[in-house]
C-alpha cells in the first residue's frame, strides 16, 4: 500500500497581490509505509479545501508522476467568495487519488482492494491524507495528517498522525490489514478463516473481553478493536514517545486507555493486576534487537494470562525477523495459526501481511496449527 503525506505542513499566507484572497500552500508525497520507496507509476491526485459543511471551497487537480518525489499543493481562498457562498469555517484540506479505485474510504475497503474485490479491481490502495483543521487566516496549521475510515455501523475513525518523512508515529501496513480484519471478524454475518478461528470465536462469543496492545504506536488497532467490540476494554501501550499521539487517538472509543509500557522493563501495576483474554501486536518485530524484550514481555504476560491469545501482525521487510520466532520457541509458546492477506503496491510487487496467533504451551495443548 502507499500512503499520501506531507512532506510540510499545510500554511495560509496572505496574496500579496490581491489583498482578498489567502493562498493555502503544501508539499504532498506518495510513499510505502516506512517511507523509504515512492509511488512507481502515475496517478491523478485532488487536493480540495472543504467548510466545516463538507462544502467544497477550492480543489486543484494534479498527477502523480512516477519520477516524481513531491508535488506542490497551491489553493487560493477568496473572503469574498466566503462571504457570498456562507462558507462556514473551520476548513480541511483533504488530499486523495481522483479516480476513487485506489482510496479505502471504508475501512473494510482496504480488505476489498488489495483482495481485488472492487468493482474495477486495482493492484494496491493509496491511504488519503486530511489536514488539521483552519480557519482562512494567516497563521500555523498543526502539523499532522488524519487517515479517515468509516466502520460498519456508521462511525467515522479517525487517525492522527504525524507529518513528514520520519516513520515514527505513523500507521502501517500491518497494523491497517489487522485493524481491517478484527472489523471483519466482528460483524455477525463473518465466517473466520481456519486459521482465525480463535480469534473470531473470542470476538463474537467472550462477552466483554479485556485487550492489551503492544506497540500501539498511533492507535488504529486498539481503536478499531474498541469500536467494533464495545463490550471490550482495551488498554493500548507504547513508549513514552508515542504518548501524546496515541492518547490523543483513543479518546475516540471510550472503552479504550493508554499506558506507557517498556518491554525492557518491568511490566505496569495496571497491567500486572489484570488478566488479559487477548493481546494485539502489530508491526513489531522489524527490529531485531528489541526482540528479545518483545518476547519476554509476552512470556511475562502468559504467566500472568494463563489461556491469553496472542495475534500479532507483521509484513517481513528482512530475514532477521526470523529470530522472534526462534524465541517464542525457546520460550515455549506455540503457533496455533497463520493467516495471509496480499497487500498491493500499484507499479510495484506485492507484498503480504501475516496474521499469527500464539498460545502458551498449556493453553494450546489440544490446538492443532491452523494455517
Amino acid at each position: 500500500m502507499h500512503y499520501i503525506r506531507f512532506l510540510k505542513p499545510p500554511q495560509i499566507i496572505e496574496d500579496a497581490k490581491v489583498p482578498d484572497h489567502h493562498i493555502l500552500y503544501a508539499k504532498i508525497t506518495v510513499v510505502n509505509d516506512l517511507g523509504e520507496s515512492f509511488l512507481w507509476c502515475d496517478i491523478p491526485i485532488d487536493a480540495t479545501i472543504r467548510d466545516s459543511k463538507g462544502v467544497t471551497v477550492a480543489t486543484q487537480s494534479l498527477v502523480w508522476k512516477c519520477e516524481k518525489r513531491q508535488l506542490e499543493v497551491r489553493l487560493v481562498m477568496s473572503e469574498k467568495a466566503a462571504r457570498k457562498q456562507r462558507y462556514r469555517p473551520p476548513y480541511q484540506l483533504s488530499v486523495w487519488p481522483s479516480t476513487g479505485d485506489f482510496t479505502p474510504y471504508n475501512l473494510a475497503d482496504v480488505l476489498s482492494i488489495n483482495r481485488g474485490q472492487t468493482n474495477r479491481p486495482a493492484d494496491g490502495a493509496v491511504l488519503r491524507g486530511l489536514s488539521a483543521r483552519f480557519k482562512a487566516q494567516a497563521e500555523p496549521i498543526r502539523p499532522v495528517i488524519y487517515r479517515n475510515f468509516k466502520l460498519d455501523g456508521g462511525t467515522i475513525m479517525s487517525i492522527d498522525e504525524d507529518t513528514g518523512e520520519s516513520i515514527a508515529r505513523h500507521i502501517w501496513d500491518a497494523g491497517v490489514i489487522l485493524s481491517a480484519l478484527i472489523e471483519e471478524l466482528s460483524l455477525p454475518s463473518s465466517t473466520p478463516p481456519a486459521a482465525l478461528q480463535l480469534l473470531g470465536d473470542l470476538i463474537k462469543n467472550v462477552p466483554s473481553p479485556t485487550v492489551l496492545e503492544l506497540g500501539t504506536g498511533c492507535g488504529i488497532v486498539g481503536i478499531t478493536f474498541a469500536l467494533s467490540v464495545p463490550a471490550s476494554r482495551v488498554i493500548a501501550t507504547d513508549l513514552a514517545e508515542a504518548a501524546e499521539v496515541a492518547s490523543e487517538n483513543l479518546k475516540q472509543a471510550t472503552n479504550a486507555s493508554y499506558l506507557n509500557l517498556d518491554w525492557s522493563e518491568p511490566l505496569p501495576a495496571k497491567v500486572e493486576s489484570e488478566t488479559f483474554d487477548l493481546i494485539l501486536v502489530a508491526d513489531c518485530t522489524y527490529n531485531p534487537d528489541v526482540v528479545p524484550y518483545l518476547v519476554s514481555t509476552l512470556d511475562g504476560l502468559i504467566d500472568r494470562s494463563p489461556s491469553v491469545l496472542i495475534c500479532l501482525a507483521m509484513k517481513v521487510r528482512h530475514a532477521s525477523e526470523a529470530v522472534f520466532f526462534d524465541l517464542m520457541k525457546d520460550h515455549g509458546i506455540v503457533q496455533v495459526g497463520k493467516h495471509t492477506e496480499r497487500v498491493g503496491n500499484l507499479g510495484d510487487d506485492d507484498e503480504s501481511v501475516d496474521i499469527y496467533l500464539f498460545k502458551g504451551a498449556e493453553a494450546a495443548k489440544g490446538l492443532r496449527t491452523r494455517v
